[in-house]
């Protein structure tokens, strides 16, 4: 897999990622300190909330928002990746971020895909 220099307007302040279907609808973003070579997905369709699987970035999204990341893993390389994700949610305030442990995340799943049908 090969990560490419990008528009660093669309997705900031990532510069690396590797654009699966080369439309830039999905994009693997580098996320390092859970384990070596860690990767978030950034999915982004139109009419639908982008979102980005961040793994084990975080298992809780309340702790993520406070900048607290899990205890496994190289502490400064999670601190950078969470602030990496937290500053592409400025840019995209309606990012919906989606962590594999955290519970919470598969009704948030729904609702986003569902807010795009129209059915919420």
């Amino acid at each position: 897999m090969t990560f490419a220099s990008v528009d660093a307007m669309s997705i900031a302040p990532f510069s690396h990622a590797h654009d699966v279907f080369g439309d830039s609808s999905l994009l693997l973003v580098p996320t390092p300190g859970h384990t070596p070579g860690s990767l978030s997905m950034l999915l982004r369709q139109e009419g639908m909330a982008p979102i980005i699987f961040v793994g084990d970035l975080t298992y809780d999204l309340e702790k993520f928002a406070a900048g607290r990341v899990p205890g496994v893993g190289k502490h400064r390389a999670l601190l950078e990746s969470t602030h990496a994700v937290s500053k592409l949610r400025e840019m995209y305030p309606d990012l919906v971020i989606l962590a594999a442990h955290d519970p919470g995340a598969a009704p948030l799943l729904a609702r986003t895909v569902n807010a795009q049908d129209g059915t919420s």
